[in-house]
């Protein structure tokens, strides 16, 4: 639905797009998610149930409002809130699918007017769900083998289609759209993030900003020479080893903080129990800090750690107070906080 004008698929100084402006709105023919039962024959699946990723890149204008549509792939209720599925607004990014019976909802902020690469993945495998944010994992549950997401909608651009009805329509250009059968692991994610922002995102001239894209790989651990991760062990397809001074002598141009609980009793097993202890103190842990500001580090061997008493607890991943036994000031117990600027709900 658009007029090949102001809407309508373009290339501007080599950048290929799909503007969608005012009421014009796309729509991609295609349920992956309807409740088919799995056909050989047909290759019709649910993709829910295999696992999958899907990504889309975007950019916004910016809108005097924030409650647009950039897509959504969705069912509604007859009052018109979310059923199943996911919706993307202009700030605000919501997944609601069913586990185990249970129907969950998980939720990520996004910002209008910036490039922006969306990355959602199920994996039946591993049993987790995660929502990316340009290569950054902002959301991550862990799944059932009862997990399902039953949508009978189709995906449609720049709007919603609410119960029949197109609206919530917004400016937004598309820049990339990829659809796997298949769940991407962690380094696969960030390394396809980062090339689809890289398109999105070229020089007047038609060509890849290398200077940031190489900032990119430096802010993700890889190495200036190519597309290998400090964090991930490629040809084992795992998580590597990876010690504090690696990290460091890179010249990682984010802070680093590492907490050694060896002997405290502070556990593998203790941090990822569901509905674990709080408030209980790990004595005997050290810890080093890294600011990338001056390219100093710091050290301590007088450290404790908790399990914060949030609601985390009821997840595998916590949220935890690290404390130092005794203050710079005071001599006191105090502890540890971050900058404001660390958290990702501040990196907007």
């Amino acid at each position: 639905n658009t007029n090949g004008s102001l809407s309508g698929f373009f290339t501007e100084e080599g950048q290929s797009k799909l503007r969608l402006v005012g009421e014009s709105y796309g729509v991609i023919d295609f349920t992956p998610f309807a409740d088919n039962p799995d056909d050989a024959a047909t290759g019709i699946y649910n993709w829910g149930k295999r696992g999958f990723t899907f990504s889309v890149t975007f950019k916004t204008d910016l809108h005097p409002f924030n409650n647009g549509s950039v897509f959504s792939i969705a069912d509604y209720f007859d009052d018109g809130t979310l059923e199943q599925g996911i919706h993307v607004g202009l700030e605000d990014v919501i997944w609601k699918y069913v586990d185990a019976g249970i129907t969950y909802t998980v939720s990520c902020k996004i910002q209008q007017n910036v490039v922006t690469a969306l990355d959602f993945v199920v994996d039946q495998d591993n049993k987790e769900l995660k929502i990316f944010v340009n290569g950054v994992l902002n959301v991550a549950r862990e799944i059932t083998s009862d997990f399902r997401w039953y949508s009978q909608s189709k995906m449609y651009l720049a709007c919603s289609n609410v119960n029949n009805v197109i609206k919530d329509f917004s400016d937004v250009e598309f820049y990339e759209m990829n659809m796997f059968m298949a769940p991407l692991n962690d380094f696969q994610v960030v390394i396809n993030s980062m090339n689809s922002r890289a398109r999105a995102s070229l020089l007047s001239s038609g060509s890849i900003d290398f200077a940031q894209y190489n900032t990119w790989k430096q802010n993700n651990f890889f190495t200036a020479s190519g597309a290998n991760s400090l964090l991930w062990d490629n040809a084992n397809g795992e998580y590597a080893n990876l010690y504090f001074n690696d990290l460091i002598n890179q010249g990682v141009h984010i802070p680093v903080v590492f907490v050694n609980c060896s002997g405290s009793g502070f556990t593998k097993d203790v941090y990822e129990k569901i509905n674990a202890d709080t408030g209980i103190w790990y004595e005997g842990c050290s810890m080093q800090y890294y600011e990338p500001s001056n390219k100093t580090t710091v050290s301590t061997d007088d450290v404790s750690i908790a399990i914060q008493g949030t609601s985390s607890t009821g997840y595998r991943s916590k949220n935890v107070d690290i404390r130092f036994n005794k203050g710079r000031d005071s001599g006191k117990p105090e502890l540890f906080r971050p900058k404001a600027s660390w958290f990702p709900e501040n990196q907007f």
